[in-house]
């Protein structure tokens, strides 16, 4: 199935995804892009290694227990004191 090609139109003009200075980029660039060093380690910081930026104290862990289980406990209450 081909699909027909895009043809811009007086009116409007050609959407940036669809410039082929977007796309349209030489392997050798997307080999620098890809191997760019800052990229690498951003794109490690956010998806990969989330957990060392979050440390477990004891107020964490109570506000997690106070969010998690608070609003069972007062529903809990809610219903049950008709």
């Amino acid at each position: 199935m081909s699909f027909p090609k895009y043809k811009p139109s007086r009116l409007a003009t050609l959407p940036t995804t669809l410039d082929p200075a977007e796309y349209d980029i030489s392997p050798e660039t997307r080999k620098a892009q890809a191997e760019h060093p800052a990229l690498i380690r951003w794109t490690y910081a956010r998806s990969a290694n989330v957990y060392p930026n979050f440390r477990p104290t004891p107020k964490t862990s109570l506000l997690g227990a106070l969010f998690g289980i608070g609003p069972l406990l007062f529903w809990y209450y809610v219903f049950k004191t008709d």
